[in-house]
């Protein structure tokens, strides 16, 4: 299991942060620095082995690169129960599957909107632990690839290849293109409506799930011949 292997290590890391962080480097603000530090993780050691820590603020924690892990260990423990339900009743996991999207997409659009977070990634401290390290909310891309290795592993061991026209492919290839291309380049533009509420809603609601999705179709597309070039 991920928590078995990665623990050790990053037990090992926080306790190099409590004990020994300090007498590697050195400067007028070091000190200061360093105690802010020591502190944060004498204080909140124990939701980092929990693996909780992505919905504590993120500027108070030990580790704030680390607030990942905990969203992948999260996603990881549930990961079974859905498994299981695939395997058993399909139909049904798949829909819970669908209605945990959703949820996702509209918890997103909740945060968005009580915060009113912009699209250009600045977000305001209180939204950080709802919005940007919060399993509920980053959980709809995992959903959507958890739902294309299903139905890849479908095709592969039951219905062989699928058959879809190349002019079909070529256009789900572009659009895509065209969502990858959105999610990057409206989101990275400060000018571009950024100061309308419901315009930064919608950017913050699906741009992660658009991803996923358009990346879901490289990946099918690529595992089964419709790459083209690509492949």
């Amino acid at each position: 299991m991920p928590c078995v292997r990665l623990t050790p290590s990053f037990a090992t890391i926080l306790l190099f942060y409590v004990c020994l962080l300090k007498y590697f480097n050195t400067g007028p603000i070091w000190p200061d620095l360093i105690q802010e530090t020591t502190k944060m993780c004498k204080q909140s050691w124990w939701q980092n082995l929990l693996y909780i820590q992505n919905y504590d603020d993120l500027f108070n924690l030990c580790i704030p690169e680390a607030w990942y892990l905990a969203v992948d260990m999260q996603l990881f423990l549930i990961a079974p129960v859905l498994l299981l339900g695939l395997r058993k009743w399909p139909r049904i996991a798949l829909l819970a599957l669908t209605a945990l999207i959703l949820l996702s997409i509209a918890s997103c659009s909740i945060t968005s909107w009580v915060f009113d977070i912009q699209r250009t990634g600045v977000y305001p401290s209180p939204a950080m632990k709802f919005y940007y390290t919060a399993t509920h909310a980053r959980a709809s891309p995992w959903l959507l690839g958890f739902i294309l290795g299903y139905i890849m592993s479908k095709y592969s061991k039951e219905k062989g290849p699928p058959n879809i026209d190349y002019r079909a492919a070529l256009i789900t290839w572009m659009l895509a293109l065209v969502v990858f291309g959105v999610c990057v380049f409206v989101g990275s533009d400060e000018n571009f409506a950024s100061h309308e509420r419901i315009n930064n809603l919608f950017y913050n609601s699906f741009r992660r799930p658009a991803w996923a999705l358009a990346m879901c179709w490289v990946i099918f597309s690529c595992h089964f011949g419709f790459g083209g070039n690509v492949t």
